[in-house]
């Protein structure tokens, strides 16, 4: 009976302990959508001077599930089934973007971070251009087609 008692006790503390546990939430853990930081319309700041042959400025609009991504003589990106995960200051948002016109689509992987609260860079993979851009804030999405 000792024996019996001692191992309820036993177990009642574990189980004490196991609820008492705060359960943490892992950073590198993915998440569905996109990352409140970088939703909204973004427009380059890079001068036409320094990059003609981009025509009009890139410019990004994030929302919750999708993600649209024009630049000047290229096909728009529409992006959809995001998740995210920040790993230091960086922002990774998976994607798939449906094939159009030059955009081949499939799965893509975006990398932003943020410098304060209007500012925004993207950070380039193999699916972007070799150099990143700086973003500004903007409150309409530009229609320039």
């Amino acid at each position: 009976m000792k024996k019996f008692n001692a191992l309820l006790l036993t177990l009642g503390l574990a189980a004490g302990l196991f609820t008492l546990t705060p359960n943490q939430a892992h950073a590198a853990t993915w998440h569905k959508g996109a990352p409140t930081a970088i939703r909204g319309n973004w427009l380059s700041t890079v001068p036409r001077k320094k990059d003609p042959a981009a025509g009009f400025a890139p410019q990004y609009r994030i929302s919750k599930s999708r993600l649209t991504r024009n630049i000047s003589n290229m096909s728009g990106e529409f992006a959809s089934h995001l998740s995210w995960r920040k790993i230091g200051h960086i922002y990774y948002v998976k994607s798939y973007v449906k094939p159009n016109g030059m955009v081949l689509g499939g799965h893509v992987t975006y990398k932003f971070y943020k410098s304060g609260k209007s500012t925004m860079y993207d950070q380039p993979t193999k699916h972007h251009l070799k150099r990143g851009y700086a973003f500004k804030k903007v409150a309409k999405f530009r229609s320039w087609y």
